[in-house]
């Protein structure tokens, strides 16, 4: 690797592994809930943020509980599936497993905005929060190693939630007594 070991880049390939397997799931929700924004947003556009909300209620604590369990879970997992090898790499797998729900929030103001109609911004974002993330990574790898790549990633879907939010929140505002409902 650049920045480390060849070992600790086998450790970190592990972990990312484990890693995609949250983030496919996440994935594979948005694309089922799209059709849904995308019904709501031609019946009433006030009500896509209805759906939007119902959406993240439901799922967001599921996706906590997840993560809490996951992170929890590591440490055994790692050594289960790969060997004692691999369990050096749980602080950076742990890491990569608390950026779950912020895939899934972010992933849900994306997913709106793509039902709006709005590709070109939420691509922008991506690009945006893509390079913040490479940013921190080359920036903490050559002192943290694979933790600081993993913090990268962390930073990065940190990012991506606060410019899909930012973004969703501008356009939406919420009204008094209704919860992420756009605006008339």
């Amino acid at each position: 690797g650049l920045f480390t070991a060849d070992t600790e880049v086998g450790v970190y390939a592990t972990n990312i592994k484990l890693y995609t397997l949250g983030t496919s799931l996440v994935i594979n929700y948005l694309g089922v809930l799209l059709p849904q924004l995308v019904v709501s947003e031609a019946k009433n556009p006030d009500s896509l943020a209805g759906t939007l909300n119902a959406s993240m209620k439901k799922l967001l604590p599921l996706g906590l509980g997840v993560t809490a369990l996951a992170v929890i879970l590591a440490a055994f997992g790692l050594q289960l599936l790969y060997g004692a090898g691999y369990v050096g790499g749980v602080l950076a797998l742990r890491i990569l497993i608390a950026a779950w729900p912020l895939h899934l929030i972010s992933g849900h103001f994306r997913t709106a905005l793509l039902a709006q109609g709005r590709q070109h911004l939420e691509f922008v974002l991506f690009i945006a929060a893509m390079t913040v993330h490479l940013v921190v990574k080359l920036g903490l790898a050559p002192w943290f190693g694979p933790l600081g790549v993993a913090c990268g990633t962390w930073i990065g879907e940190l990012s991506l939630v606060i410019f899909t939010g930012w973004v969703w929140f501008r356009g939406n505002p919420p009204r008094p007594g209704v919860h992420l409902e756009r605006k008339a």
